[in-house]
C-alpha cells in the first residue's frame, strides 16, 4: 500500500500538466453552466473514490497511521494532491516536477503512516 500510494503521486504529477487546461476551464464554466458543474461534480467524485480505495488498502495492509479514518485519509490525499496544488507550486512558484512529486509523497507519508 505504501508504494501504491507512491506510485499514486507519480502517476498524478504525471498527468496533471496535461489536464490544467481542461481543469481551468471547467471551474471557470461549471459557476455558470449546469452542464459544466455535472462533468466538473463527477471528476471530483470520481478522483476522490480512488483516493478512498487507496486509503482503504493503506488501513488495511496496516500503515496508516490510527489517528486517520478512510475518509479523512482520503480526504487529504485528494485535497494535497489536486490539479490547483500542481498549479500552485509547480506553475505559481517554479517547482520543478521532481520536487513536486518528491515532497508530496514525504508529505503524504509523514501525515498519514504509521511510524
Amino acid at each position: 500500500a505504501t508504494a501504491a500510494l507512491d506510485a499514486w503521486v507519480v502517476l498524478f504529477a504525471a498527468f496533471a500538466p496535461k489536464i490544467l487546461g481542461f481543469v481551468r476551464a471547467l471551474d471557470g464554466a461549471r459557476r455558470s453552466d449546469p452542464d459544466a458543474a455535472l462533468v466538473w461534480q463527477d471528476q471530483t467524485e470520481d478522483r476522490l473514490q480512488g483516493c478512498r480505495r487507496l486509503a482503504r488498502w493503506l488501513k488495511r495492509d496496516g500503515v496508516l497511521a490510527p489517528d486517520w479514518t478512510v475518509t479523512d485519509a482520503a480526504s487529504l490525499i485528494w485535497a494535497v494532491a489536486s490539479p490547483r496544488m500542481y498549479e500552485e507550486l509547480v506553475v505559481e512558484r517554479g517547482w520543478p516536477p521532481s520536487r513536486f512529486t518528491r515532497h508530496l509523497q514525504v508529505t503524504l507519508r509523514r501525515a498519514l503512516l504509521v511510524g
